[in-house]
């Protein structure tokens, strides 16, 4: 709320019967917060689907004890439904990363490996 304020003839000439009560100024100028409406979607490398929780284990294991500078703690087992298990690799936050572990996996032996988006 602002102390002074200045009326101009524009303002003058409004009818009488729009009476006013009070007049409250707003400061446009102040430093706005700035929202940032980038969301950090996380990207992963889906390398394969079972059935058994096992055998994903199993995969897990060979591709970490096969595969030396694959990174340990980026292999994920996830739990879809009761029928459904994936060992997913990520999450990764650039593409030059999801990049060199798509390299990495294919030249494993993998040949359908998919990247989605976790939102």
């Amino acid at each position: 709320v602002a102390e002074k304020a200045k009326i101009y003839n524009e303002e003058k000439r409004i009818p009488s019967k729009a009476p006013v009560a009070s007049v409250q100024i707003s400061n446009i100028s102040k430093n706005k917060k700035v929202v940032s409406d980038k969301k950090s979607n996380d990207i992963y490398i889906h390398i394969a689907s079972f059935y058994s929780v096992d055998t994903a284990k199993f995969l897990r294991q060979r591709i970490l004890k096969e595969i030396t500078e694959f990174n340990k703690k980026k292999i994920k087992i996830k739990k879809i439904n009761n029928k459904e298990t994936q060992v997913i690799s990520g999450p990764y936050t650039s593409v030059n990363l999801v990049k060199n572990d798509y390299i990495k996996l294919k030249n494993f032996g993998f040949e359908e490996l998919d990247i989605f988006i976790d939102d």
